[in-house]
């Protein structure tokens, strides 16, 4: 930045008190968004105010794209100007993604924050499987394409979801700064953000920490805390549906278990108690339902890294029957693995895979009695992608993404005889159907959408 890290940022101090407030705004706002509350405050807190790089209200020249491609280098401008103006000791509120730069930096320079106040703080904004952050990444995906297609539209639109639109105030405030912003900077900041996922430094934060969440807030994520002991863990959820999920976990009482207690309030019947016992070559699980009438879940592994054997089943005490009872093998060298899994309701399911020159070839087979289905199904020329992307400690993580593939899908009923094909890509999901019935001659073939030429070669044709 040619100018001062202050100037550039629109830093401002305000007020009279001894101790030190730090005020960080959320994205798409300024430092506008603390007009309303900063009178409330301004007798007992110096208090600090400063735009983020982002910003509308900051001259999108000092946006370094190469610089802000994560929530590091805005913890590196929060400390700068903390250091800047020689602050010792504060009290820290941030909002959305000031938030999470705020524990950030907490982390990095504990004995600069006595206290945080975050709001509407989430370490990650995506949903992960029982993790809920609040949006499915084909939404986001959505949101990204329309800021891209028409900006204008796109905060017209997104303003009142975010505040809320029976407050048209706020609504007309944040539209305002939105536009204030330049797009391709709000897109780029956007995919960092909802990119971000800071889980695993929660539990690094040691500053007194209070998080607030707005009831039915676009954005709203779950509130976790966490305290580690010796050999275990408390865990504890706040949902944004006021459900609140507690989980006690120990390891090694005794020795090679982990006995995990959990309860989500206000469901009481909803309390679980589970014993896992492990071994090199072995693996035992119990589980019982802490109510009435509760079910009772056992699962148990053994095998090596080439082959394994699994079953599992589930007894209800309220009926006094197995609700389910599933078992298995499995097979794994470097380049394939086999399975077989005889399940209560699919009866069998077979899945062989095997990888070789990079590309991956798999085969399912399943037979559903109860539902009268054979299907056999194929998914070919699927490649194995090598990706790295920053881990949260900085360092890279090395994936695999599995490129779009063709997926052919043939069902054989066998009481009505007839056969069915289904052909399709995940990338552009595009279903192709080819349903036969009786001679082949006389099938027929459903496009449902244009097919990507590039993706019949090699596919299937059409019949004439």
């Amino acid at each position: 930045m040619g100018t001062t890290l202050l100037e550039a940022l629109n830093v401002r101090v305000v007020g009279s008190g001894e101790k030190i407030l730090v005020l960080a705004h959320g994205f798409g706002t300024d430092q506008s968004a603390w007009q309303r509350i900063l009178p409330f405050f301004t007798q007992n807190y110096s208090i600090i105010l400063y735009d983020l790089v982002c910003a509308g209200s900051v001259n999108p020249d000092h946006f370094d794209f190469e610089r802000y491609t994560s929530l590091h280098a805005y913890v590196d401008d929060l400390l700068n100007i903390l250091d800047a103006l020689r602050v010792d000791r504060c009290s820290y509120v941030g909002h959305s993604v000031s938030a999470m730069v705020g524990l950030l930096a907490s982390i990095r320079r504990p004995e600069l924050f006595s206290k945080l106040i975050l709001i509407g703080a989430s370490p990650r904004f995506l949903n992960d499987k029982d993790y809920h952050g609040g949006f499915e990444r084909a939404d986001i995906e959505n949101v990204f394409v329309a800021m891209e297609a028409n900006y204008e539209a796109w905060v017209n639109g997104f303003a009142p979801l975010a505040v809320g639109a029976d407050v048209p105030a706020a609504v007309r405030e944040f539209s305002r700064t939105l536009f204030n912003m330049r797009p391709d900077i709000t897109l780029f900041v956007s995919r960092t953000v909802f990119n971000s996922d800071l889980r695993g430094i929660l539990g690094l934060v040691k500053a007194i920490t209070s998080s607030l969440v707005a009831e039915g807030g676009l954005s709203a994520g779950d509130v976790v805390a966490q305290h580690k002991f010796k050999n275990g863990s408390l865990d504890v959820k706040l949902d944004t549906e006021s459900n609140i999920l507690t989980t006690l976990s120990v390891t090694d009482f005794p020795s090679s278990t982990k006995v995990i207690a959990s309860l989500k309030l206000p469901d009481y019947n909803s309390g679980k108690l589970e014993v896992q016992y492990f071994h090199q070559h072995s693996g035992i699980s119990a589980a019982v339902g802490l109510n009435q009438s509760p079910a009772v879940d056992f699962s148990a592994t053994i095998g090596t890294p080439a082959i394994a054997f699994g079953a599992e089943t589930t007894y209800a005490t309220a009926s006094g029957e197995f609700a389910k009872y599933n078992a298995g093998v499995s097979y794994t060298k470097p380049d394939s693995n086999a399975s077989v899994i005889l399940l209560y309701i699919f009866n069998v399911h077979f899945v062989w895979c095997e990888t070789c020159d990079n590309k991956q070839f798999m085969v399912q087979l399943w037979r559903n009695d109860f539902l009268g289905q054979k299907v056999l199904q194929f998914i070919l020329e699927r490649s194995v992608v090598p990706l790295s992307r920053p881990g949260q400690d900085g360092s890279e993580l090395e994936l695999e993404w599995f490129e779009p593939a063709y997926l052919i899908k043939i069902g054989l009923n066998p009481v009505e005889s007839e056969l069915e094909l289904n052909l399709e890509t995940v990338e552009f999901w595009m279903p192709i159907q080819v349903h036969i019935s009786g001679a082949v001659e006389s099938a027929l073939l459903d496009l449902s959408q244009p097919w990507p030429a590039n993706r019949m070669q090699g596919g299937l044709n059409s019949p004439n």
